[in-house]
């Protein structure tokens, strides 16, 4: 699989956002992105499915995870900045993070550390150690060089990748965002354009950060998505009420990332620059109300556990297919099956494991939290 996305926050305003949490009038007002989220999530599990029997099929795809860093950016900076800005110091931000990021992760890095384990059992490969010692850098989010005959630099579950440049672009943002004004933020956007022009123009597309022979390149990725969006926030629209507008840029979205354009430098910028950022932008402007609220909202919350998830579901129903040498019809059954396992097992684990379990560690760390004077 050529990549997974990051993405990363799973519901966009969840009420674990942050410390107090937003109030529902929050929630509504960007609801629509956390339909995107939804969608995008939907389109990677799609395209990963498609992957297995075509690593050609839809190219366009593999930008969702720049999408979501996009989203992301506009994220964080709705979340946390004025709090940055005046109360929150940066272990305080950093420990918000871990609690919403880490409970899915362990899930996904424990479940395909079970697969390798399976694997050394039934086919007396890979060696024990290796896998521990992989499972290791999984849970740190570090990449891993012990299997070079896998390309991945995150062998247990591939989305792992996307993670490491998330936390690596939120440090960087919670260091900076006191100093950062628009001018001096319009400055690191231009910067780090060129930056991507660069890997762009290097690699004919704009990749990397997944791999082992690309891995360094995701610091230069995720720089100017991130600070896009961040600045996408500040210079939001005013909103206005379209449920039909809201459902007509998710469907425009869908249509996007499932398109066959091919793989270029200039259509992978046109994308990332210039298209994507305009759909958050629309996105932002949009109310919802009614069923559509709610629908958007619980898309929100699954795109996460989708995202994290699927990699050693995805990988279990391959070894399926492999073993029983399906026919066409059964290979489109089974990747059916595939999916829903894939969006019941994340309403499951959302349900019953992240979100308790992200509550019990907010709870604990309030009460260890010594109030934080404001200025």
């Amino acid at each position: 699989m050529a990549v997974a996305i990051g993405l990363r926050v799973g519901s966009t305003y969840s009420k674990d956002v942050g410390l107090g949490g937003p109030d529902m009038d929050d929630k509504q007002h960007f609801a629509v992105l956390d339909g995107l989220r939804g969608v995008a999530a939907l389109v990677v599990l799609f395209f990963h499915t498609v992957q297995h029997h075509d690593l050609q099929k839809l190219p366009q795809a593999g930008l969702a995870v720049d999408f979501f860093y996009i989203l992301s950016g506009f994220v964080i900076a709705y979340a946390y900045e004025k709090r940055l800005e005046s109360s929150m110091n940066f272990s305080q931000f950093m420990r918000i993070r871990i609690i919403r990021l880490y409970p899915l992760l362990f899930v996904g890095v424990m479940s395909g550390l079970l697969l390798l384990i399976l694997s050394h059992f039934i086919q007396g490969r890979p060696d024990l150690r290796d896998v521990f010692l992989v499972g290791l850098l999984a849970i740190l989010l570090l990449p891993s060089y012990v299997f070079p005959q896998w390309a991945t630099a995150y062998p247990l579950n591939m989305a792992g990748w996307s993670l490491t440049f998330e936390f690596y672009v939120n440090i960087v943002y919670a260091l900076i965002v006191r100093y950062l004004s628009t001018r001096r933020l319009v400055i690191v956007v231009v910067l780090s354009l060129i930056a991507l022009i660069w890997l762009a123009l290097k690699n004919n597309m704009i990749s990397g950060g997944n791999d082992q022979d690309n891995w360094i390149y995701g610091f230069i990725r995720v720089m100017f998505p991130f600070f896009c969006g961040v600045l996408l926030y500040r210079l939001r629209p005013a909103s206005h009420l379209s449920n039909i507008s809201a459902l007509a840029a998710n469907l425009f979205l869908a249509i996007l990332l499932l398109s066959d354009f091919g793989r270029s430098w200039l259509i992978d910028l046109v994308y990332v620059v210039c298209i994507l950022p305009a759909v958050v932008y629309f996105g932002s402007s949009l109310l919802v109300d009614g069923k559509t609220l709610s629908r958007f909202l619980l898309m929100g919350r699954l795109s996460y556990p989708v995202y994290i998830l699927q990699d050693p579901i995805i990988r279990f129903f391959a070894e399926v297919n492999s073993r029983i040498h399906a026919s066409f019809e059964m290979a489109l059954a089974i990747d059916f099956l595939q999916i829903l396992t894939v969006i019941v097992a994340s309403y499951l684990a959302l349900k019953y494991f992240d979100e308790p379990v992200r509550a019990w560690l907010t709870a604990r760390s309030r009460r260890r939290l010594k109030p934080v004077a404001t200025t």
